[in-house]
């Protein structure tokens, strides 16, 4: 784990390096071995290890994290390398690995280490045509959305009976709070980082706010039911005002502010949970 982590350093520290190099191949090769590194890092088999877990709980650095950054680097250093049918297969196993490893509840993969691999794919998919960017911010966007949604339902049914289970200090809901706020930000990820992409695009009909839109408005119904369900917690508020400030900056054609209003209306009824749960 050790020299694993070390290596993703090293590929992080030269990501720019490796975009500019004229070595045929070297950005192909570290990119591979930084995708199969969080790969394994992320894996059953690597955090069930017991001498990988011992080395781990000795480090002061994480292998995921490490190598989470050495991917990310390297997608936003050169996401147009990145922007291809084979390169995006492959860069869908490390998405669908993130997933994987979250919901086993391994430990092994921080938020911030889901963040940083997003942030990196949203940036290879604003290379892509813009006659692509909704499809694939759309599939970037589904498991999150659809895991989001899977929480909430847990959520909603433990709720029924957590306080009892607190009083026997067994707070079951808490975790699934935690869970919703960090899909929750990874839906924040994707707004800041695409729209941020799509503006240093150069292309001529370069709009991020369709595919944007498409994304926020298939997460909205259970984001509703968050912020008058959940709004109260703690975790649950902070994620959905963050996600409302990376929002509002999306611009929905026409004249009539639907989405604008939406906005302002999840903005009321986060308060309105917050001031009940508060008694004022």
């Amino acid at each position: 784990p050790l020299t694993l982590a070390q290596m993703c350093i090293f590929i992080a520290k030269y990501a720019m390096w490796y975009s500019k190099t004229p070595s045929e191949g070297s950005l192909e090769a570290a990119a591979e071995l930084a995708l199969s590194s969080f790969n394994l890092t992320v894996s059953a088999n690597f955090a069930n290890d017991a001498s990988a877990k011992q080395i781990i709980d000795a480090m002061l650095i994480s292998p995921v994290a490490e190598a989470a950054t050495a991917l990310r680097n390297m997608l936003t250093r050169s996401p147009q390398r990145f922007a291809t049918p084979q390169a995006l297969a492959a860069l869908e196993t490390g998405w669908t690995s993130s997933y994987e490893s979250a919901d086993a509840e391994m430990d092994a993969i921080k938020i911030e280490d889901r963040e940083a691999l997003c942030s990196g794919l949203c940036r290879v998919l604003a290379a892509l045509p813009t006659d692509q960017w909704t499809s694939s911010l759309s599939a970037l966007a589904r498991p999150t959305i659809e895991c989001l949604e899977g929480a909430t339902k847990k959520a909603d049914e433990a709720s029924k009976d957590n306080e009892h289970k607190k009083e026997n200090g067994d707070d079951v809901i808490s975790p699934m709070l935690t869970r919703m706020a960090d899909e929750i930000k990874l839906i924040s990820v994707m707004v800041r980082a695409f729209q941020n992409a799509a503006k240093k695009s150069d292309q001529t009909d370069a709009d991020p706010n369709a595919p944007l839109i498409a994304i926020l408005q298939k997460a909205w119904p259970c984001l509703t039911h968050v912020a008058q369900n959940h709004g109260c917690n703690g975790v649950i508020s902070s994620a959905l005002s963050d996600l409302l400030t990376a929002a509002v900056a999306v611009k929905e054609s026409g004249s009539d502010h639907a989405f604008f209003l939406q906005l302002c209306d999840m903005a009321a009824n986060i308060m309105a949970a917050v001031a009940s749960s508060t008694g004022k």
